[in-house]
């Protein structure tokens, strides 16, 4: 392995690390605050996300950058790279944010919790309405015939 090979594999690595730990902090702290991360189980597809993010673009760094190419060539490799990478994170975490949990609604005496994706755009207009903590809405049917 020649050391730009090297060089751009470790630079690339690093940057992966550091925004796989960003968006696993922000999904963690802000998204889904504790412990709603465990209980619906999108700590499992945060970890998919971060695995595929950390292998796919430094694998694809070691396969096409070579000493032996322009510096024209590198840059269209890296930004082709770039790229991909950015467009399989923003598809897995639109995934994500759509079964964040909008509100938690007490019906029957259990907990229901309520996804984005299970809202109606009309319906977000009533959100003002309900209380919130942590950016999660509650919300109790009083009438259990609905």
């Amino acid at each position: 392995m020649d050391s730009l090979k090297r060089k751009f594999f470790s630079w690339h690595i690093t940057t992966s690390l550091i925004v796989v730990a960003f968006i696993a902090l922000y999904c963690q702290f802000i998204w889904f605050p504790a412990p709603f991360l465990q209980v619906d189980g999108t700590w499992f597809a945060l970890l998919i996300i971060a695995a595929v993010d950390i292998t796919l673009g430094p694998l694809l760094t070691l396969l096409l950058v070579s000493s032996k190419k322009s510096a024209r060539d590198l840059v269209v490799d890296m930004s082709v790279i770039v790229v991909i990478q950015i467009s399989a994170l923003g598809y897995g975490l639109s995934q994500i944010e759509q079964e964040r949990t909008w509100a938690i609604v007490h019906l029957d005496g259990v907990f229901n919790l309520v996804a984005k994706k299970e809202i109606a755009k009309l319906q977000l207009i009533a959100k003002q309405e309900l209380p919130q903590y942590q950016g999660i809405y509650y919300a109790m049917v009083v009438n259990s015939d609905l």
